[in-house]
């Protein structure tokens, strides 16, 4: 008389449907442990509002640019890094390009995921020739009264021959930071099903 062959078969499906569960289980928690790990810090953004008359005296760059490329600051996971182009310049480099960065926290006093093509005034800090941006570096007053204290100060301002053009393609990708932890996710579930199958 042979043993019946379903119960060792329903054990090891039972087994199976276990390790695919075990694995999902520790993809998910590797990629909530990792996500929380690259999470920035929650902080309020709280600054002195300037004056015009005090950034135009403290600032090393005021320019109209335009994003030209986008990617994630070398020294600061939180922060981006931009190149961009000068479209007019009131005072500082007067050259065709500079890289710019801002935290992508609002809350952190940065401007936040700028993206190819965006135009803005930046009021740059200058550091180890990076340009230094935030809500903290921008004048208080209405953008005419700006204008005005601007154009009374330093005149017309300068402006390239040739505009640069943007890249056609961002270096920055909202997924970057995501897929990382979640091939980590894959590969110890994958691993783990396959030591519980064999």
């Amino acid at each position: 008389m042979t043993a019946d062959p379903r119960p060792r078969t329903a054990t090891r499906l039972a087994g199976r449907w276990a390790a695919w569960l075990t694995g999902l289980m520790l993809a998910l928690t590797c990629v909530g442990v990792l996500q929380v790990s690259y999470a920035p810090t929650a902080a309020a953004c709280s600054c002195k509002p300037f004056t015009t008359d005090e950034l135009m005296d403290e600032v090393d760059l005021i320019a109209q640019v335009r994003v030209l490329s986008a990617g994630v600051s070398p020294s600061d996971r939180y922060a981006g890094e931009y190149e961009v182009a000068l479209l007019e310049v009131w005072k500082g480099e007067q050259s065709p390009t500079v890289t710019m960065e801002t935290n992508f926290q609002g809350t952190a006093c940065g401007l936040g995921e700028l993206k190819v093509g965006e135009e803005l005034r930046l009021w740059g800090f200058e550091h180890d020739g990076t340009y230094g941006a935030s809500w903290c570096g921008l004048p208080s007053e209405p953008a005419d009264q700006v204008d005005a204290a601007l154009e009374s100060r330093f005149g017309e301002p300068w402006a390239p021959e040739t505009i640069a053009t943007p890249t056609p393609v961002s270096g920055f990708d909202g997924l970057s930071d995501v897929l990382p932890p979640l091939a980590i996710g894959i590969v110890a579930a994958l691993a783990l099903f396959l030591l519980v199958r064999g």
